[in-house]
């Protein structure tokens, strides 16, 4: 058997919020599309969402494998630091 979730299209604002952190960061950045299942699926069905990923070693996630370099987490906590305050009207 297989779970299947329809898809979950984020808001809008916060995924431009985002998009404008990630650039800002510095960082190198893209857009993606995940098939896998999420918390914010549940929290966009009651306000806006959106999700910052940080890329892992092989794509290797959710498993002991997994190994994310200190720079793209921090890349990655910036990236989300800036898309809130710029949210919260503060950027």
């Amino acid at each position: 058997h297989y779970w299947r979730v329809p898809r979950t299209p984020f808001d809008a604002g916060v995924v431009a919020a985002v998009e404008r952190a990630a650039k800002a960061s510095g960082a190198r950045w893209r857009r993606i599309l995940s098939g896998a299942g999420h918390d914010a699926q549940y929290m966009a069905a009651i306000g806006p969402a959106g999700m910052v990923f940080v890329p892992s070693r092989g794509g290797r996630s959710h498993c002991e494998e997994e190994f994310t370099p200190m720079d793209d987490v921090e890349h990655g906590a910036n990236t989300l630091f800036l898309a809130a305050l710029d949210l919260a009207g503060r950027a």
